[in-house]
This record gives C-alpha cells, sequence and structure tokens, in this order.
C-alpha cells in the first residue's frame, strides 16, 4: 500500500506533500516513508500500533521530519510506543493528547489542528498554505 500513496503522488503531479496516516495508515505512511525517503516534505501519524521490525528497523534512515500523534487512553497506539517511534526516526517529535482515545482529532480538534498546522509551518521553505 506505501507503493499507492507514491503512485497517487506522481499522478497528481505533486512534488511537495506530507503524508498522514492514522491507525493502520499510520503503519502505510511509515513504510513510505521508508521506501522513499525524503519524498515526503513530512509525516504526520496518528494511533501508530508497533511497526513492524522490517519498518522499525528503517526509521533511522527517514530525513523528513516525522510527527507522531497519540491519546492518552488509546489502548493499542500507547503514547509509549508513539514516543518509541518519534525517537527512532531522526527527525521526529511525539506530541501526546491528554484528553484523547485514538482519534485525537475528534477528542480535541481544536488542538489537533494547532498541533499539525504547527508542525507543518516549522517546516522551513514549505509554502504550506493551511
Amino acid at each position: 500500500m506505501a507503493d499507492d500513496v507514491s503512485r497517487l503522488v506522481a499522478v497528481l503531479g505533486e512534488t511537495r506533500y506530507a503524508v498522514f496516516g492514522h491507525s493502520a495508515g499510520a503503519l502505510v505512511a511509515l513504510q513510505h516513508a521508508c521506501d522513499a525517503p525524503g519524498a515526503a516534505l513530512a509525516t504526520i501519524v496518528s494511533a501508530a500500533e508497533s511497526p513492524t521490525e522490517a519498518i522499525r528497523g528503517r526509521l533511522r534512515s527517514v530525513p523528513q521530519p516525522v510527527l507522531v500523534l497519540a491519546g492518552r487512553h488509546d489502548p493499542a497506539g500507547s503514547p509509549a510506543e508513539a514516543e518509541d517511534i518519534a525517537a527512532a526516526v531522526r527527525n521526529g517529535r511525539c506530541v501526546i493528547f491528554e484528553n484523547s482515545g485514538p482519534l485525537v482529532f475528534a477528542d480535541e480538534p481544536e488542538r489537533f489542528r494547532e498541533v499539525v498546522r504547527g508542525f507543518l509551518d516549522g517546516i522551513s521553505d514549505t509554502g504550506w498554505d493551511c
């Protein structure tokens, strides 16, 4: 599925993009980051369960900034797992949403927008228009 991300981006003709994945999609986003390092300007994952060893072993090679989001009350994509993923990436950042389960964007929508926008705005020379 990660190669589907690259194919979609090519069909759309995009060269400056970020990838967001939630739950199982988080693993797709991380796989894309490993398979096409630096292709996306940023990768954002939410409620990520533990990556496979094949992904985990390659996270250090991911050059783009990676934002890992987790809800304090998410039983599957735990805050500890989110912190581990962020630490495994060269340019990783982890944000824990204290009043959320796995759906941080639904449980704390204003904070979610603030965190994601701040992350994307912090990437130099991106020209994001969000």
